[in-house]
Order: structure tokens, then sequence, then C-alpha cells
């Protein structure tokens, strides 16, 4: 059997400020985990998505791991500013 690819989606506002956040959403893959490339710079929660602005940085990308062990990657980099 061959299971889809889980389908990511980036608000379109994807510049930050420190302290802000955004939720990342995942469908066709059913109870995945999140992680981020830089976490010290933008973390998200691994079970909802949240993305939490902790300091400034750029191209930040974000991956999602369905249960089926089928990942995707966010096309759209986040890019975190100073307030």
């Amino acid at each position: 059997m061959v299971n889809p690819r889980p389908v990511v989606t980036v608000p379109s506002d994807n510049v930050l400020c420190i302290g802000e956040t955004l939720t990342l959403t995942a469908t066709g893959g059913a109870g995945g985990s999140w992680s981020s490339s830089h976490p010290l710079i933008a973390s998200i929660n691994a079970s909802t998505g949240v993305v939490t602005a902790l300091s400034a940085g750029t191209n930040v990308r974000f991956t999602y791991t369905d249960l089926n062990g089928c990942v995707s990657a966010v096309s759209t980099p986040i890019e975190v500013k100073l307030k």
C-alpha cells in the first residue's frame, strides 16, 4: 500500500516578531509530529504545529512526519525579526 504524503500549509504571513506565534497545519497524514530546522530561532509544538518565534533569524523550515513515516517539508521558510 502506498500512503499519500501529508500536505502542509503555512499562513500567508510568514514573518514573525520575537514572541509571536503562528500555526502550521497538515492534512492527509493523521497523528504525526512537527520539527524545526532551527529550534533556537523558532520552536514548534510537535503535536499542535504552533510555531513560537524565539530569536531573530531567517530560513527556518519545518517538517511534518505522519504515523506512516511519510514526510513533508514546509516549502516557505519562516523569518523572525526583532520587535
